[in-house]
């Protein structure tokens, strides 16, 4: 069958963020995978993110497209000039501002999700019923879910990261047209564990200083406040052993003086809080060379996990929690070595006894999981979901 290049719109809310949103990096990503089967992407972006980085989408070749403040007439008069075959939506608002426009045109649609926001929402509300109610936070879960339900409706073809996701959309929907596709790039991850495994090798044993121990990610996502506030407050007062926790991300004023409050009177005077910032990818590298541990400590959210994805291919010794391997296909044997669960002292007992481990026992976990990893996140994996929402939205 002859090849035919077709024209991918990829709408999104702003300027891709990759520095500070596991999002971004995941459409970026992805529309390189697109791209690299000889197809065309434009990017469409409906709000003004002045610090976004136009250049990373430049830099695959991709159109941008200012599309803020559009109206019905505009948006038409666009994808009839540019005859998109398709279209990809990111997330809800940019979806639900665009997606009427694209059927009144019959023009194929993707409802690319990332996680179910919703449920999300439900599982924070949950944690935090018991202490007190939060009525915004419950509209706003009511809000999300009404909006996620009705794209799933309207869409061709809805996409989520995992299984489950998509099993609970088309539960709801009653219609078999949600699709898993791994998102993230594993082979480029797994490229880079190299250079950390020469790093390691650098670094001596230790030898009585601080244990670094390392959480990725910033204070913009819910869940990365309220896991790595947990830890701080309730888990890192009951360890024994010395440690530097580095935290790397960018963190407002707030939440870093809430973090800072919480270990005043708590932590030991061998106990120090770190905050990294923004990092280059080389630092950033360095960061998970010479750290003895991981963490990502998460309570609740939905999806995949970048940080937990990145540090297990990067074979890096992870403890987290079962919502943070939500979606990642590991063995029994496997979860066990690096998952715990939300008990602080249990989570406590489990960080000591992982930097206590001999580090060739962490490596020979660490490479086995990361084998695994591989699979799942093979680019393989990800070009035969791609088709399968090519033939979905019969694109041939």
């Amino acid at each position: 069958m002859e090849f035919v290049r077709k024209h991918i719109l990829f709408v999104e809310g702003g300027l891709p963020t990759p520095e500070m949103d596991a999002g971004s990096l995941a459409n970026l990503e992805l529309i390189s995978l697109i791209q690299s089967q000889g197809h065309r992407v434009s990017y469409l972006f409906t709000g003004h993110h002045p610090m976004g980085a136009r250049h990373a989408l430049i830099d695959l070749g991709c159109e941008v497209i200012d599309g803020v403040g559009f109206t019905r007439a505009q948006q038409q008069t666009l994808f009839k000039e540019q005859g998109f075959d398709a279209a990809i939506l990111s997330r809800p608002g940019p979806a639900l501002q665009w997606i009427d426009a694209l059927k009144a045109l019959a023009i194929p649609t993707v409802y690319f999700g990332h996680d179910l926001h919703h449920v999300r929402l439900e599982r924070e509300y949950a944690l935090h019923l018991e202490n007190a109610p939060q009525p915004k936070l419950l509209q706003s879960c009511l809000v999300h879910k009404s909006i996620e339900r009705h794209l799933w409706e309207l869409a061709d073809v809805v996409v989520y990261p995992t299984s489950w996701e998509c099993d609970y959309v088309m539960t709801h929907c009653g219609r078999t047209h949600a699709l898993p596709m791994p998102i993230y790039d594993g082979e480029a991850m797994a490229q880079l564990q190299p250079q950390i495994a020469s790093i390691v090798a650098q670094v001596q044993t230790n030898d009585g200083t601080p244990y670094p121990l390392l959480f990725v990610g910033g204070s913009h996502h819910g869940p990365n406040r309220d896991g790595l506030l947990w830890f701080v407050r309730d888990v890192a007062p009951l360890l024994t052993l010395p440690m530097e926790l580095r935290v790397v991300g960018q963190w407002d004023c707030e939440a870093m003086q809430q973090l800072k409050a919480a270990t005043l009177g708590a932590w030991r005077g061998d106990q120090r809080l770190t905050f990294c910032g923004s990092l280059t990818k080389k630092a950033l590298l360095h960061q998970y060379a010479t750290a003895s541990l991981v963490i990502a400590p998460l309570r609740y959210g939905a999806g995949l996990k970048r940080k937990v994805v990145e540090a297990l291919l990067f074979e890096r010794p992870l403890l987290t929690t079962p919502m943070g391997v939500e979606g990642i296909e590991l063995a029994p044997s496997q979860l066990e070595q690096v998952c715990s669960s939300l008990d602080p002292k249990a989570f406590a007992k489990a960080v000591e006894a992982r930097l206590q481990l001999p580090p060739s026992v962490h490596q020979a976990r660490s490479q086995d999981i990361a084998r695994q990893m591989a699979r799942q996140f093979s680019k393989t994996q990800r070009l035969a979901s791609l088709a399968q929402i090519f033939a979905m939205l019969k694109l041939y």
